[in-house]
């Protein structure tokens, strides 16, 4: 039964004052570790989504700056094969001398 009343203080099913408020009419050291248990794991499970959310984002940002990567040499070769081909328009004689 403690564990429920602790599941549902960590759930949002029962308001955690109201279980260290209960609890704490056993000693006010129990309800302070009520509360504590709540404040650690709450931060805990906090930090743990946080945590996913932005190892995502830093995943999503390497994939588009690899795309920006590859999009710039595909643009570099490009003006590479534009610039080659006005050199042998330039070259009249085709020697390789402008």
């Amino acid at each position: 039964r403690t564990m429920y009343s602790l599941f549902l203080a960590m759930t949002g099913g029962r308001d955690w004052g109201e279980t260290a408020h209960l609890v704490a009419h056993a000693g006010q050291a129990y309800g302070a570790i009520v509360a504590c248990f709540v404040f650690i794991n709450l931060f805990s499970v906090l930090n743990i989504v946080t945590g996913i959310f932005v190892d995502g984002a830093i995943e999503v940002g390497k994939r588009d700056r690899q795309s920006m990567i590859s999009r710039k040499n595909v643009s570099r070769e490009a003006n590479r094969k534009h610039f080659v081909a006005l050199l042998e328009q330039v070259d009249s004689d085709g020697d390789g001398v402008i």
